[in-house]
């Protein structure tokens, strides 16, 4: 089976038991503070998500203290059963629920779970970075997903709409509310044939809907959801001993070609390196003219002055992920379409100041993107020392300076 995510807007039906917004004179408002409509409700669940992140977070950086503390006095790293002695007999996955748990009082307890165990995955996957200091245990900022596993989420059709209701409130929050029961209901906005056929066959049971990851677009103004779906493995065979080699640079943003055959394909960087080009230069223009700015860009402090340079910030980083997407799907496509198995590129662990391209542009994005388009077609991915494969002999594995 092969897994995939689909997005798609989220439209709130007038028939859910909270109004979107209450904008009445005598509109309820709660002992915490929070005013008693759904757009109140959603941003709570965000905030509440965003402290059981960092909650968590602070909880495995403790757990990772211990972990290298352990090895540095025994000499070997520590079993599960030493890991439970820390927790009472429990595991860690449990210890960050658990801690989690204690930051929330709307959201539901399978949304921690789901979250706690979806971060555990992720930091565990990265543990020897983080070990050796090369990469720091991330906190999370206000725009964090609420995330959902697939039996709290319901898709289903009428009147030719799509639509999908889950359960968001825990029993405490309903209470607070003063509502008995409640789910949320969404309309799907749907704007292409390509997203309302994947929900489609969700429905009709062709693919399997998988966990959801509800989330908020500032620029767009409305709330996305992400949700996994997987769906049967074409039927095409492939041969781990058949290798995609690749290299990563500036002129070409990516070079790749398989083993033993002559003809490689090239990625150009001129796109890349053009569209940062002016993004900076406008960014640098924009920074410059802040002091002087009008009347309508002061008055509610750094953020209001420095909007616009923040907008633009924000479209270099849409515009980078769209591109990695693109490079990383073509990559994956054509080790798929060649039979390769394996997917060779190099290990950009420790770039340096001197590489200032490649720390910029976020290379190490573009690979992990290629990593799990990879495994979504069985194909592995392995990293090799960057060092001199740019100059190295495909054929004879002769390094030579010329060969560039």
């Amino acid at each position: 089976m092969q897994t995939k995510t689909v997005k798609f807007g989220l439209l709130y039906c007038d028939e859910n038991e909270l109004p979107y917004i209450d904008k009445s004179e005598n509109a309820t408002t709660l002992d915490d503070g929070m005013r008693r409509d759904a757009v109140s409700v959603m941003f709570q669940l965000q905030r509440e998500t965003r402290a059981a992140l960092n909650a968590m977070s602070s909880e495995y950086k403790v757990y990772l203290d211990r972990f290298m503390e352990y090895k540095e006095q025994q000499g070997e790293y520590p079993k599960a059963d030493v890991v439970k002695s820390w927790y009472g007999g429990q595991a860690l996955a449990t210890k960050l629920y658990q801690v989690g748990m204690k930051k929330t009082s709307y959201l539901t307890s399978w949304t921690i779970a789901t979250t706690s165990n979806g971060i555990l995955s992720t930091w565990n996957s990265h543990m020897k970075e983080f070990m050796r200091g090369d990469a720091a245990i991330p906190s999370y900022g206000k725009n964090q997903p609420i995330q959902l596993p697939a039996k709290a989420v319901m898709l289903s059709e009428r009147s030719g709409s799509v639509y999908i209701r889950t359960s968001l409130l825990s029993k405490a929050g309903k209470s607070k509310l003063g509502l008995a029961a409640c789910s949320f209901l969404f309309k799907l906005f749907d704007k292409d044939r390509s997203t309302r056929s994947i929900i489609d066959r969700c429905i009709s049971g062709e693919y399997k809907a998988g966990k959801v990851a509800l989330k908020y677009d500032d620029r767009k103004k409305m709330w996305f959801c992400h949700m996994a779906f997987s769906f049967p493995d074409a039927d095409r065979s492939i041969d781990p001993e058949k290798i995609l080699g690749m290299d990563l640079g500036v002129v070409n943003v990516a070079c790749y070609k398989v083993g033993g055959e002559r003809d490689a394909k090239f990625i150009k960087g001129g796109e890349v390196e053009h569209f940062r080009a002016t993004i900076q230069a406008r960014k640098r223009s924009l920074q410059q003219q802040r002091p002087y700015a009008g009347d309508g860009s002061i008055g509610h402090g750094y953020d209001t002055r420095m909007k616009p340079v923040l907008k633009i910030k924000d479209k270099e980083a849409r515009f980078r992920d769209t591109y990695n997407h693109k490079v990383s799907r073509a990559i994956v496509d054509f080790a798929y379409k060649n039979g390769c198995g394996t997917i060779q590129m190099e290990d950009l662990t420790g770039v340096t100041k001197e590489h200032k391209f490649l720390k910029d542009w976020t290379y190490f994005d573009l690979q992990t993107k290629i990593e799990y388009k990879a495994k979504e077609k069985g194909i592995a991915v392995v990293k090799v020392p960057a060092y001199y494969t740019s100059q190295r002999c495909s054929r004879c594995g002769c390094t030579c300076e010329e060969n560039v």
